[in-house]
C-alpha cells in the first residue's frame, strides 16, 4: 500500500545564515501513519529515539526552533582552531557570537520588516553557538565514520540529549581514537629500505604536559564526574564537603564554616576570607609600600655599641610547633594538566587528562593506553623526564619488557638546561647522543624533539575557554580541536612534499 506523509505541522523558527544574517522561517514536519514516524528537517522521530539523517543538510538544528547554516558553523569552527595568534588568544563561543553580530547582522537589517509581535529568537548568543557547533561536529563525525546518530527524544533539555552523543564519541577517542593516531610522514619517520626491498620505519614522538584544566573532584586522583561544575566533590566523595578543609585535619566542619572548631584552623579560614576583601588588599599594598620606602637612621656615636633588639647572642631557632605551613583547599580542585603525544612533525596522536600530577607512572599508563601493543609503539619517545621513567621501568619487569625496544631520550633543550651532568644514570640511558641514528650524516638532529613544546603554545590557549566546562563537553571540545588541527597539519605536510600517510591500524594493533 502506498504510504503518504500527512498531518503537516508548521512552526516559526529562526535561521542564522552567513550570506543573509538571521532570518525568520518556518519548519514543517510530516507524519507517516504506516510506520508511525514523524519526519523533521534534521531527523525522524520513532518512539523515543531521534535518528538523524546521514545526508548533509544545509542547516544544523541548534535547539528546537533555531537553525544555523553549515557555512556559519564551519566559520565558527575555523575561528576556534586558527585564531590563536589574535590578541584574544582564542575565539570563544561568546566572541563568535559577537563577531557574527558585528560583521553579519549589521550588514543585513531585518527587524524593521518583521511584525511587531514576532517572538522567535533572532539573536545569536553563546549558548546557541555552542549548541550549533557541537551538533555540527557530532553529525560530521558520524558521517565520516559511516554511522547513524541516534539520541533520546524524551529528556529534560537539549544539553542532556546531546551529552549522550558526545559521551559516546569521547569513549571512542580514548587511546587510539584520533583519526591521525596512525599518522606517518617523512618528518616524523626515518624511512629506510632493507635488503629485501621492504621499507623500514623509525617513528619519533614527543610526550609533554600542558596546563589546561577543568573542575574535578576534590579527592586526589579521583576521575569521577561532578554533578555540576560548581560541585567540590563527586557523589561518591560528597561526604568530604563536611570535613575540615585543612589537609592535616579530618574532623567535621562546624555549621556555617569550612573548618572545625580548632582555633588555629578557624583563624586560617577567617584570614583567608579577610584577604578576599578589598579593604584588606588596600592595607596590604599600603604596608608593602611603607616597607619598600627608604628609612633614615640617626648616625651612631663612635663610642656607642649597637645591640640587637632581641639580643645579639641568641638564636631564634625553630618555633615550638615546627615550620610546617598550614594548607587548605576551600575552593574546587582542577585537573592538573593535559598530556599530549605529538609526532615530531606536529601531528597530535593522542591526549589524556592528568588529575593529580604529571608523574612518571601516569605517563607510562598514558603511553600503554595510547599504544596498546608493542607493534604500535614508536621507536623513539622523547620526554623531559625520561630518566625518571627509565628508573621506574627498571623496577617493573613487565613494563620494562613492554618498552624494551623503545629509545627514551630526554629532549635536547631540557637535557642541557635541567639535567645534571653528575647524574650518571640519566647520561647513560637518556642522552640523545647515545643513539647515533638520531643524528644525520651532517651532524644534525634527525627529529624535532621540541614538537610538543611548540604544540603546547597552541593548545594551552584553550585554558580560558574550557576552564568552566563540565567533563563531557571538555573532552569532546579538545578532541575536536585536535582533530581539526591535525587535518590542517596533514594538508600542510602534503603541500610541502613530506608525503603523509597512515600505517595500517590492523597491523599496528595486531598482537604477535
Amino acid at each position: 500500500r502506498r504510504r503518504e506523509l500527512v498531518e503537516p505541522l508548521r512552526v516559526d523558527v529562526a535561521t542564522f545564515t552567513q550570506d543573509h544574517g538571521p532570518q525568520p522561517a518556518k519548519a514543517i514536519s510530516l507524519y507517516c501513519r504506516g510506520c508511525n514516524t514523524r519526519y523533521y528537517y534534521s531527523y525522524y522521530l520513532y518512539g523515543a529515539a531521534r535518528t538523524y539523517y546521514r545526508e548533509v543538510r544545509q542547516y544544523t538544528q541548534a535547539v528546537e526552533h533555531v537553525y544555523v547554516d553549515d557555512k556559519t558553523c564551519a566559520m565558527f569552527s575555523s575561528m576556534m582552531v586558527n585564531s590563536w595568534c589574535l590578541p584574544l588568544l582564542r575565539t570563544s563561543a561568546t566572541n563568535c557570537a559577537r563577531i557574527y553580530k558585528a560583521s553579519i547582522v549589521e550588514i543585513h537589517p531585518f527587524r524593521s520588516l518583521l511584525p511587531v509581535n514576532y517572538s522567535t529568537r533572532l539573536t545569536l548568543d553563546t549558548e546557541l553557538v555552542w549548541n550549533a557547533v557541537l551538533m555540527y561536529w557530532l553529525q560530521n563525525d558520524h558521517r565520516e565514520c559511516g554511522t547513524t546518530l541516534e539520541l533520546n527524544h524524551d529528556v529534560p533539555s537539549h544539553a542532556v540529549r546531546i551529552s549522550q552523543g558526545l559521551k559516546r564519541r569521547n569513549d571512542r577517542y580514548v587511546g587510539t581514537g584520533q583519526p591521525e593516531w596512525n599518522h606517518g610522514c617523512e618528518v616524523c619517520c626515518w624511512i629506510t629500505v632493507d635488503e629485501s626491498g621492504d621499507p623500514q620505519y623509525v617513528r619519533s614522538v614527543v610526550v609533554d604536559g600542558v596546563t589546561v584544566g577543568r573542575p574535578c573532584c576534590g579527592k586526589p586522583d579521583c576521575d569521577n564526574p561532578l554533578a555540576t561544575v560548581n560541585s567540590r566533590h563527586c557523589s561518591e566523595h560528597e561526604g568530604m564537603n563536611y570535613i575540615c578543609c585543612l589537609d592535616i585535619c579530618g574532623d567535621l566542619a562546624e555549621t556555617g564554616f569550612r573548618t572545625c572548631a580548632n582555633p588555629d584552623h578557624r583563624a586560617f579560614e577567617t584570614h583567608l576570607l579577610e584577604e578576599a576583601k578589598s579593604v584588606f588588599q588596600l592595607k596590604r599594598r599600603r604596608d608593602r609600600e611603607r616597607k619598600s620606602a627608604p628609612v633614615n637612621h640617626p648616625p651612631l656615636d663612635a663610642g656607642d655599641e649597637s645591640e640587637d633588639e632581641n639580643g645579639s647572642d641568641s638564636c631564634e631557632g625553630k618555633p615550638e610547633g615546627g615550620n610546617r605551613t598550614l594548607k587548605a583547599r576551600f575552593g574546587r580542585r582542577r585537573t592538573h594538566n593535559e598530556e599530549l603525544c605529538v609526532a615530531s612533525c606536529g601531528v597530535i596522536l593522542g591526549r589524556a587528562t592528568m588529575y593529580g600530577s604529571e608523574a612518571p607512572n601516569g605517563v607510562i599508563t598514558f603511553l600503554k593506553a595510547l599504544f596498546p601493543t608493542q607493534r604500535s609503539l614508536p621507536q623513539v619517545i622523547w620526554h623531559d623526564n625520561n630518566c625518571r621513567i627509565y628508573a621506574m621501568l627498571e623496577n617493573s619487569p613487565e613494563d620494562k619488557e613492554y618498552f624494551a625496544f623503545v629509545a627514551l631520550p630526554v629532549d635536547v633543550f631540557h637535557f642541557k638546561a635541567k639535567h645534571k651532568e653528575s647524574d650518571t644514570q640519566c647520561n647513560a640511558h637518556c642522552n640523545a647522543s647515545n643513539w647515533p641514528d638520531l643524528m644525520t650524516k651532517d651532524n644534525k638532529w634527525r627529529f624535532n624533539s621540541s614538537a610538543a613544546e611548540q604544540t603546547n603554545g597552541w593548545f594551552g590557549k584553550y585554558a580560558s575557554i574550557v576552564r568552566e566546562m563540565e567533563a563531557i563537553r571538555y573532552d569532546f571540545f579538545l578532541d575536536e580541536m585536535i582533530k581539526q588541527r591535525n587535518s590542517a597539519r596533514v594538508q600542510e605536510l602534503e603541500a610541502k612534499g613530506k608525503r603523509p600517510f597512515q600505517f595500517s591500524r590492523a597491523d599496528l594493533l595486531r598482537v604477535d
